[in-house]
């Protein structure tokens, strides 16, 4: 995303990946690219990966 001024998240921004079924890999998520003057979180921003072992 390019956000021209600035950006105010209320909420989440994730990019999870999920879990695989049984003997094989999850998946890795994705990727989140802000650009931004600003930015202001007021809730979770993250990105997490799901290992299956």
């Amino acid at each position: 995303m390019t956000i021209l001024k600035r950006m105010k998240v209320d909420g989440e921004v994730s990019s999870n990946g999920e879990a695989g079924p049984p003997g094989l890999g999850g998946g890795s998520g994705g990727t989140v690219y802000i650009h931004a003057e600003l930015i202001q979180v007021c809730g979770t921003p993250g990105c997490q990966n799901i290992h299956w072992y």
